[in-house]
């Protein structure tokens, strides 16, 4: 994972949030389970084909980089349009919270996604562990941009994915509501707050923002 965000279209320093023109955003990424820069690289390119589809353009910042930049060019703490993502390669069972059938929470400006549960989904033909990746990162960091916690009856939003959403994935066509893209291109970039969250370990649970999980659904339609 050494320069994994090197390898990415431009790399980009920390403090630049956002382009001038207010239609991007940085999503810093904390690749913990360790995973392939081919495999990450897919992974981003597909939620970034998603928040697209939404009128938003990402840029991925590699954090676990940082012991190979210089030292006075350090990572940023997850805000409101520079969200985290962490990648785990499995999740401790947490009661009430984080259950067996769980692929991804948000706390806060902090998403966190599962690898074994992706990996489990692809050996189940669901879709390969890239784009399950990156539509579950689309969905956990869609909690963090979107106002509330709640999740929607269609689209990528929704608690649990029916097996046609999961086709619709696989096809490359789940997506975030009309209602969610309009307020992701013309309310988020202009209200959301600019102070980053001061510490990832603490998840930023000070932002008052609440907790929502995203769990493995296979039901029939």
């Amino acid at each position: 994972m050494k320069g994994s965000s090197l390898l990415m279209a431009g790399f980009v320093w920390c403090g630049m949030a956002f382009a001038q023109d207010g239609s991007r955003i940085t999503i810093l990424v904390y690749n913990y389970a360790d995973i392939p820069v081919d495999t990450l690289v897919r992974a981003e390119d597909t939620a970034a084909r998603i928040f697209r589809h939404a009128g938003i353009e990402t840029v991925w910042r590699d954090c676990r980089a940082d012991d190979f930049l210089p030292k006075h060019v350090p990572c940023p703490g997850p805000s409101a349009l520079s969200p985290g993502l962490r990648i785990q390669s499995r999740f401790q069972l947490v009661p009430n919270t984080v259950r067996r059938d769980t692929m991804g929470f948000s706390t806060g400006y902090l998403a966190t996604i599962s690898l074994e549960y992706a990996e489990d989904l692809a050996r189940s033909s669901m879709g390969a562990v890239p784009e399950i990746l990156g539509h579950i990162a689309a969905h956990e960091v869609g909690h963090v941009l979107l106002p509330g916690t709640r999740h929607t009856v269609s689209g990528i939003m929704r608690a649990r994915w029916s097996l046609n959403d999961w086709d619709l994935l696989r096809q490359g066509s789940l997506f975030f509501t009309p209602p969610q893209a309009h307020f992701l291109r013309n309310e988020l970039l202009v209200e959301a707050p600019k102070a980053p969250c001061p510490e990832i370990a603490s998840h930023c649970a000070d932002t008052g923002r609440g907790e929502s999980a995203l769990l493995v659904g296979r039901p029939a339609n």
